[in-house]
Formats: structure tokens, C-alpha cells, sequence
């Protein structure tokens, strides 16, 4: 049996994260997360006057103030942040609004797990040197990542056939203060799903430990038990990696979670163990496409194989998606 269906997915919410307000759906890869070229020209540029300095203090006698910010930075190196914290502070003593002096607090605080101390320095910084649109916008989202966040949001689909599924969902994401590659999430979602004027709701509690190796590569496993109405529940849980370079990306994603083809299926606790496989990549900064090939085994004894192919597009706002349209269309065979 073959079927092809029609997605248009329009998500809109509200994610507060000290004090800012924004949106971000649940199960999309959002397009935006790499640094645009505008941030790699302005590091070329300041390296450059960075050599031109290192060149120029060859040529006479270091003051106490460069002596402080040379032996700062030698012991942030080696990891002695009480010593490096102390050199910068002397050194901010003589020139309260040098850069370099400024930088390295950040970087003792940031080392030191006292994120907030590090955004009040990093404000600091900004005020005595302001930055470029682009680059205050990149640090936004960077900022974002150093800090506990509380989502809220809302998402409505429909398909062809009628089916409407309308999630609201509430999340809290908090990074690990020790282990700085960790990052927690615990969410709660309430699901109505409505066909034919009938109605079924689900509710789903989750957990995920997310570790990021870099910018490129992550890794994450999930425990997302769901609730129906009369206290049954599926054990749904599933574990993702993502690999690749700036510009091309794959994820591998397995797992067990319920199977919503209708109201048939959520009535009678279907489940299903996938296997997915995906290749993404960015057509425009806001702009993203993935196609995806996911293997199943339903709990009726079926088996299925299903194509997806999807264009995201979001709108920002502080550094975040505001708002994200999500254009799907599948094929799956039973």
C-alpha cells in the first residue's frame, strides 16, 4: 500500500529565557546555527591587527601593564584561573577598559563555571567596544548556549487526509555547568490529535542528556514515555547522532515511540521500533533541507519504510526562531 501526503506545518510559541521571548519547535533541525561568513571576515581582520601588535611590542620594553596581561593569559593557558584572575584584575587596576584584560575575566569566569559573571563582563566589554549588528546577533546566540533556558511553545499540523494534531509544550534546558559538552532537557507535551470530529489525547514527559562534541558532531539520548487517557502508556525513548561539516550533515536516529498514523492506531497503543537516516543542509542562512529514510517495525506485526522530504524555514528574534514553517512531503510503503 503506497500513500502520499501533503505537510504544511506552521509553529509558532513562546520560549522565555531571561526575559526574552521566542519560539522553537520540539522534533525540527533548525536552520541558522553556523556562523555566517560576515563573523570569519571580522576574526580575519582582527587577527591581523592582533600579528601587527605582536610585531610592533618585539621592538621595545614591556610596561606592567602588558607584563600583567602576558602573564594573565600564560596562566589561563595552563589552567590556573585563581592566578590568571589575579593577573587581569591587576592589569584592569592600570586600564579599567582594556580589551584583552576584559577578555581573559571572561574566559576565567567562563572556565570557572560562573556564567553569570561572564555575561556581566562580556556586557562590559560591548560597552567600551560596540559590536557589529551581525556579531552582536552571533553572540546572542552563542550567550544562549551558556545559560538555563524555560520554552514554552505551541505547534499545529494537518495532512491531507484531515488528520490535525495540535502540541502544546513547555521545556527546560540547562547546561552543565562541570561538564561544559552537556547539556539536559526535560519536556512535557500535551497532544490532541482530532480526525473526523473525534478526538484523542496524549500527554508525553521526556528527558534528554545531549553531549556536543563540537559545532558539527553530537550526540544524544532520550526516555519519552506517553500517556493516554485511561492510564495506558508506551515506553518511548530513541538516541541520535549527528555528524558532518558547515555545510552537509548526517543523523542517525533510533528508536521506539508511538505510532500516530490515525486515530485507529493511537485507540489500539500501536508502537513502532524505527531506524532513520538523514542528510541535511542549508539552502539560505534561515533556510534548510533534509531528506530522510526511515525503517520500521510496527507492534500489529507490519513493517514500514517511508521518504521524507522537507524544507524549514524560520524566522528569528533575539538569536532564536520565532517562528518556523515546516513544508513535508512522504511516501510510505506498508
Amino acid at each position: 500500500m503506497h500513500r502520499r501526503l501533503f505537510k504544511l506545518i506552521l509553529l509558532l510559541g513562546l520560549i522565555m529565557t531571561a526575559g526574552n521571548i521566542f519560539a522553537q519547535p520540539f522534533d525540527l533541525i533548525i536552520p541558522g546555527e553556523d556562523s555566517p561568513d560576515t563573523l570569519s571576515r571580522e576574526l580575519r581582520s582582527l587577527q591581523a591587527i592582533e600579528r601587527d601588535m605582536a610585531i610592533e611590542k618585539l621592538t621595545r620594553e614591556p610596561t606592567r601593564l602588558e607584563a600583567f596581561l602576558e602573564l594573565g593569559e600564560l596562566r589561563l593557558s595552563q589552567g590556573k584561573l585563581e592566578e590568571a584572575q589575579r593577573f587581569f584584575e591587576m592589569a584592569l587596576e592600570i586600564q579599567p577598559k582594556n580589551m584583552q584584560a576584559n577578555q581573559g575575566m571572561v574566559m576565567v569566569h567562563y572556565h570557572k563555571g560562573e556564567f553569570n559573571l561572564a555575561r556581566n563582563r562580556m556586557d562590559v566589554v560591548h560597552k567600551f567596544y560596540p559590536l557589529s549588528d551581525q556579531l552582536k546577533a552571533d553572540l546572542e546566540k552563542y550567550r544562549l548556549h551558556m545559560q538555563n533556558q524555560a520554552q514554552i511553545g505551541l505547534t499545529v499540523r494537518e495532512d491531507d487526509r484531515g488528520l490535525l494534531d495540535i502540541v502544546s509544550s513547555i521545556e527546560g534546558i540547562f547546561p552543565s555547568g562541570e561538564m561544559k559538552k552537556l547539556t539536559g532537557r526535560y519536556r512535557y507535551e500535551n497532544w490532541s490529535h482530532e480526525d473526523n470530529n473525534q478526538r484523542e489525547n496524549t500527554q508525553v514527559y521526556s528527558g534528554t542528556l545531549e553531549y556536543r562534541a563540537d559545532s558539527n558532531t553530537s550526540l544524544s539520548a532520550t526516555w519519552a514515555p506517553e500517556v493516554f487517557s485511561g492510564g495506558d502508556s508506551i515506553s518511548g525513548y530513541n538516541l541520535q547522532l549527528v555528524a558532518g561539516t558547515d555545510n552537509l550533515k548526517t543523523a542517525l536516529r533510533g528508536g521506539k515511540t508511538t505510532f500516530k498514523e490515525n486515530l485507529f492506531t493511537l485507540r489500539n497503543r500501536f508502537a513502532e521500533d524505527f531506524k532513520s537516516f538523514s542528510l541535511f543542509g542549508d539552502l539560505h542562512q534561515r533556510t534548510r533541507a533534509i531528506q530522510t529514510i526511515t525503517l520500521a517495525d510496527i507492534s500489529d506485526g507490519n513493517s514500514r519504510r517511508r521518504w521524507d522530504s522537507e524544507l524549514i524555514h524560520s524566522i528569528f528574534k533575539n538569536a532564536a526562531p520565532f517562528l518556523t514553517a515546516n513544508l513535508r512531503v512522504y511516501q510510505a510503503s506498508y
